[in-house]
């Protein structure tokens, strides 16, 4: 990824989020499947009529793995930087603490609804992105993780709407449900900061044409090739 597209690990751009998406989890995630299981078919440890569930077993694993897991090591491999101050993380206590009790509402058995085929998976989703829009990348990261962490304990003892189905295909689809979760989280997150820095930079090239007209001395800009592109009044 950092020597063909180009990748920062830090996630700041959405070009980024959607190298390590289509890149790193589905197309890697699927050569490697490929190899592995190739091997294993090869050396006749696998029957032919499984290949492919296995094959999906292990794409999906790992395709998941890069999803969820992947970017929260990303987002926190710098320092947090400068204070928020108290608001800024009374809302994230606060939005961790709503998504947890969601989470555990969906997969958990507090209520008789989870006993039935109730489509609650995606209840979550809206915290994930509630997450994305005000923390960006960082906050996606953590909700998609918790998220994922819960659905998962809950699913393996037996609640929540995967398990009603076999366990290999409650397990399959609860694969899919975080995978969805998390990649439009973080994809979410890419826009938001992208348009905070475009704004950013909107207010800096604005200040700089301010600074440059009250300028008392004459200011040229050129291009590349010398040309005259930018003056300010002093210097006209």
């Amino acid at each position: 990824l950092r020597r063909y597209a180009d990748f920062q690990v830090q996630l700041a751009r959405l070009r980024d989020i959607v190298s390590l998406i289509v890149v790193g989890a589905l197309l890697c995630r699927a050569l490697s499947a490929t190899l592995a299981v190739s091997v294993l078919w090869l050396g006749g440890m696998v029957p032919a009529g499984e290949f492919g569930t296995l094959w999906l077993n292990r794409w999906l694993g790992g395709a998941v793995g890069v999803l969820v897991v992947t970017p929260f090591f990303l987002a926190f491999i710098e320092p947090v930087g400068r204070s928020r101050g108290a608001k800024w993380y009374a809302e994230a206590l606060v939005l961790l603490l709503i998504l947890a009790t969601v989470s555990a509402f969906v997969f958990m058995p507090l209520t008789p609804l989870l006993y039935a085929h109730y489509p609650l998976a995606f209840a979550p989703l809206p915290f994930v992105i509630w997450a994305a829009m005000r923390f960006e990348v960082r906050g996606a990261a953590v909700a998609s993780l918790l998220l994922a962490a819960v659905s998962l304990l809950g699913t393996l003892n037996g609640y929540g709407p995967f398990a009603f189905f076999p366990r290999h295909e409650g397990m399959l689809l609860l694969a899919v449900l975080n995978g969805i979760v998390a990649a439009t989280g973080m994809v979410v997150a890419g826009a938001v900061t992208e348009m905070k820095h475009e704004r950013s930079l909107r207010l800096g090239l604005e200040l700089l044409r301010q600074v440059l007209e009250l300028l008392p001395v004459g200011v040229w800009m050129t291009d590349s090739h010398g040309r005259i592109v930018r003056s300010n009044p002093a210097g006209r």
